[in-house]
């Protein structure tokens, strides 16, 4: 099957599916621009930093000896049906590793459902083997590596045809929110009024 540019699930809404499916709701389907709180900026900022880190930074930070680098690497996949813009890529002669730049003191598998569907794109684009990524967190991008296996694509892959299902037939699907703090970052917090 291949999708048509307007079908393409953008992997930064897979991100937030997994933060909260109500955000795919209320961006995809109605759609509502929500004010972006300060923390987002603060993210961006932290993301220019890491770039200017990975500039400087030797291959021997993530134990590769030859790699091309390529940050802010758009990627769009006609047959995968998905598309977006990956931190870096990184690609050695066999393998491909996708990199994202997270402000945040651990992963959460939000994170880890991006990663794979950058390393999915790239894995496509570039024709080469993607057997995991990293992902950089804080201010100073200490890396983490992320093995990618067959349950996790296969979690990736189920959750974009659960996103294709809510944009489909217009369902607002239940709230995952299992704290009130993730309830208080959410930018959306004033549409759930069930919160």
């Amino acid at each position: 099957m291949s999708y048509s540019e307007e079908e393409l699930i953008n992997i930064s809404i897979i991100k937030e599916f997994f933060f909260c499916p109500r955000i795919t709701y209320w961006q995809q389907i109605l759609p509502y621009k929500a004010k972006q709180p300060e923390w987002v900026q603060f993210g961006k900022t932290i993301h220019t930093n890491i770039e200017k880190k990975m500039n400087r930074r030797s291959l021997r930070y993530f134990r590769l000896e030859e790699a091309i680098l390529y940050q802010d690497f758009h990627m769009s996949s006609s047959l995968l049906g998905i598309v977006g813009i990956a931190d870096c890529i990184m690609e050695t002669q066999t393998k491909i590793y996708p990199i994202e730049y997270k402000n945040s003191p651990h992963i959460s598998i939000h994170h880890i459902m991006q990663l794979i569907g950058y390393g999915l794109l790239a894995k496509e684009h570039f024709g080469k083997l993607l057997q995991g990524g990293f992902i950089l967190l804080g201010k100073k991008g200490k890396p983490h590596r992320i093995e990618i296996n067959n349950s996790l694509i296969k979690k990736f892959w189920d959750t974009v045809e659960e996103i294709r299902r809510i944009l489909e037939n217009n369902i607002m699907p239940p709230s995952s929110s299992t704290t009130s703090t993730q309830c208080a970052t959410c930018h959306f917090l004033s549409l759930c009024n069930d919160r």
